[in-house]
């Protein structure tokens, strides 16, 4: 029989990306909550950042797992990036691509990452800002206006009938 040494491991030292959650609360019809992941240091340029970006969305979705949030803002304002397409399996958070349904999201840019995030969305040559996408913002606020929104628009539709009640 093959031995093998299974040796412990830390996820934290897979990247030296930081990340943080912060939850807030607000009520449509009913009480509903936003999921804010928040990253901030130094991705690898290029293929230098495919551990980064795997870590990023490794954490972020189990904030969505942990929280279960019904919408989440990807927050890159302490992110320095340069390039690297990887990066783009973080947009995807709170989408199809893992949960059985769309939750609302938004992303949230910094100085250090929307010029070249403009570039990975819109190509190379593009001076376009990240910006142009329609959830794509510069403030944490226009983020939170806009997934809220979405949110309280969505409930509009499955609002509570009102009870019906007999009078005897």
């Amino acid at each position: 029989m093959t031995r093998i040494n299974l040796e412990k491991q830390n996820p934290n030292d897979w990247s030296g990306i930081q990340v943080s959650f912060q939850l807030g609360q607000f009520r449509t019809f009913f009480r509903r909550q936003i999921l804010a992941v928040s990253y901030s240091g130094e991705y690898g340029v290029g293929c230098e950042g495919n551990g980064d970006a795997r870590y990023m969305y490794a954490m972020g979705k189990m904030g969505i797992e942990l929280f279960t949030p019904d919408a989440v803002i990807i927050d890159f304002q302490n992110l320095e990036y340069l390039w690297g397409d990887m990066l783009g399996m973080v947009f995807g958070l709170g989408g199809l691509n893992y949960h059985p349904f769309n939750i609302p999201r938004a992303m949230v840019v910094g100085e250090k990452c929307k010029k070249a995030i403009g570039t990975l969305l819109f190509g190379l040559e593009s001076n376009e800002p990240a910006s142009n996408e329609d959830w794509i913002f510069e403030s944490m606020e226009e983020a939170i206006n806009y997934v809220a929104g979405l949110v309280e628009d969505e409930d509009k539709k499955r609002k509570p009938k009102p009870k019906r009640t007999i009078d005897f």
